[in-house]
Formats: C-alpha cells, sequence, structure tokens
C-alpha cells in the first residue's frame, strides 16, 4: 500500500510538472504580444499608440525579456513556496486572489456533486431493478438530454426563459455562507443543478450498467434463493459490488465539475476561480492562466489518487502492488 501510494504520488508530480510545462509553452506561443496588451490598458484602451522603447520597457519589468528556462523556473520554484506572482494587469498577487476566490468554486463543485451522487445513482440503480419498463426508458431519456445538453447552455436558457418566459430570473452575484446562508443557497442551487444534472446523468447510466451486470451473478441468484429481501440483496450485496466503476466516473465527472465551473461561474456572475481563470485566458495573463491551471490539474491529480485508494474500501479482493 505504502509503496503504491508513494509511486502514485510520484507519477502526479511528474504529470503536474508536464502539465505546466504545456500551459507555459501554449502561453508564450499564443498570438499577440501581452506588453501591448498592457501598454493599452495603461493608455485607457488606445492600441497603436505605444512606441517599441515603451513596449521593451515594460517587457523588462514584467520579466518577459529573461530567457525562456529563467521565467518558467522562477515561476515554478514561485509557486511551490506560494509566491505565484501578481497579475499583470491587476498588479494583485495571484495567491491572495486564489484564497479569495477558491470558496465559491469549491461550493459548487461539492454542491453539484452531492446533488449529482443523490440523484443519479439511485436513478441507476432503479433502472437496472427495472430494466426495459416505463421507468427505465423515462430515466434514461432523461439522462441522455443530461449527456446532450451542456451546462452553459442549460444555464443560459434558464436565464433566458425564466427572464422573458416567468419574469424570473435566479439571485446574481455571491453573498459567502457565513454572512447570509440564505441568500447563499439561492445563489448557487441552479449552478450547482445545472452543473449536477450532467454529473448525475453519467453516474445513472454507469450505475444501470454496473448493477444489471452484477444481479446477473451467481451469488446474487443464491441471495435470492435464500429467501433474502430485495432490499438486503441490492443494498448489501448488488450495490457495494457495483460501485467500483462509478467512484472511477465520480472521479472523472468532478474533475470535469472544475471544468465546468469556468462557464457556470461566468453565466451566474459568480467570483470564482473559474471566472478568474477564464479573464485571465482573455486578456493573456500569464501568472494568473499557469498557476490557475496548475491549481486544476493538481486537483484533478489527487481525486484520482483518492478514488483509486477507495477500491480497497469497496472490494476487499483488490491488492496494491
Amino acid at each position: 500500500m505504502q509503496r503504491y501510494l508513494a509511486r502514485r504520488l510520484i507519477f502526479g508530480v511528474l504529470t503536474a510538472v508536464l502539465v505546466s510545462l504545456l500551459v507555459f509553452a501554449l502561453m508564450r506561443i499564443a498570438p499577440g504580444d501581452v506588453a501591448q496588451s498592457v501598454a493599452a490598458q495603461q493608455a485607457g484602451g488606445e492600441e497603436g499608440t505605444v512606441s517599441e522603447e515603451d513596449l521593451e520597457r515594460i517587457r523588462v519589468a514584467l520579466g518577459l525579456d529573461r530567457p525562456l528556462h529563467i521565467q518558467y523556473w522562477t515561476w515554478m520554484s514561485g509557486f511551490v513556496t506560494g509566491d505565484w506572482g501578481d497579475s499583470l494587469f491587476t498588479k494583485r498577487p495571484v495567491f491572495d486572489e486564489f484564497k479569495k476566490k477558491i470558496a465559491v468554486t469549491v461550493e459548487i463543485v461539492v454542491a453539484s456533486e452531492i446533488i449529482a451522487i443523490a440523484l443519479g445513482i439511485p436513478a441507476g440503480v432503479l433502472m437496472a431493478l427495472r430494466q426495459d419498463s416505463k421507468v427505465d426508458y423515462i430515466v434514461r431519456v432523461l439522462s441522455l438530454a443530461g449527456l446532450s445538453i451542456p451546462s452553459f447552455l442549460s444555464a443560459t436558457l434558464l436565464l433566458v426563459f425564466g427572464a422573458y418566459l416567468l419574469r424570473w430570473s435566479p439571485p446574481l452575484g455571491y453573498v459567502p455562507l457565513w454572512e447570509d446562508p440564505v441568500i447563499n443557497v439561492k445563489q448557487f442551487i441552479w449552478p450547482a443543478i445545472m452543473v449536477g444534472y450532467i454529473s448525475a446523468a453519467t453516474k445513472a447510466r454507469m450505475m444501470r450498467s454496473t448493477m444489471l451486470e452484477v444481479l446477473r451473478q451467481d451469488y446474487i441468484r443464491t441471495a435470492h434463493a435464500k429467501g433474502l429481501r430485495e432490499y438486503v440483496v441490492t443494498a448489501r450485496h448488488a450495490l457495494k459490488n457495483a460501485l467500483i466503476p462509478v467512484v472511477t466516473v465520480i472521479g472523472i465527472t468532478m474533475a470535469l465539475s472544475l471544468g465546468g465551473s469556468v462557464v457556470i461561474e461566468r453565466v451566474f456572475e459568480l467570483p470564482g476561480i473559474g471566472r478568474y481563470i477564464l479573464d485571465g485566458m482573455l486578456q493573456r495573463d500569464y501568472p494568473v492562466v499557469q498557476s490557475m491551471v496548475l491549481v486544476f490539474a493538481s486537483a484533478v491529480i489527487v481525486v484520482n489518487i483518492v478514488v483509486d485508494l477507495s477500491y480497497g474500501w469497496l472490494d476487499p479482493r483488490v491488492r496494491y502492488q
């Protein structure tokens, strides 16, 4: 177990380093000149009025004149120590902004996953137990719709139809949970439902497939032959074994929820990490985009390690080597 965990951590660190190299390279080869954008902001948005000397002065001030490997090492060494640099446009420390905004994104991801698990797993079990019935077909159609409609589109339709047809719209903006829990829940319930519905659809379909496979096993038929009730057979014998592939899906969809929060936060005016990184990408804000992408990648790596470790709890036959 310890050797397996150490090996996974090593591969996780190598993956994070590879991601950091990729995002660093992509930001540098993207078209456009970040110095020109900074100069335009300083000039009040008037592009093309800055001399080449001024642009070079801006590059020197931002450290963009140094060799690429020096820039990369400076950023990575600072990232490890908590010094993620300052935004090229707002001049505020990226790490300080991250600490302010992370609570918003975590709340969306956690709330959406709770909704997804609460809807997806029971729906999958129900479809498996009522295979080829009307209930099975209805839930399958609903889950297929969840897989087909992107969260940003469903969120946009919610705002448009709610405003124009019902004269209603969900509250936009952000109020911390500790300041006003009621308003906070009203602000987050719809973004969480939008993201959680898609995630629940994936879990439901996977749960249905694995439950159908488990319910055909000999030990399930033996449990029925012993006279055990349907609830006991499903909860004690079938569900736990069927959860192993679903746990993998939970880890994947949690990572997708992080990505989905980028657009959802923009639509619902939530000041989270997703919106922060989207604004940074539009402005080519190197420290913001590089650091936030590496944070997202690290979160995905950690989630996958936790998912792998949970297999041993769900199935004692699993051995780590």
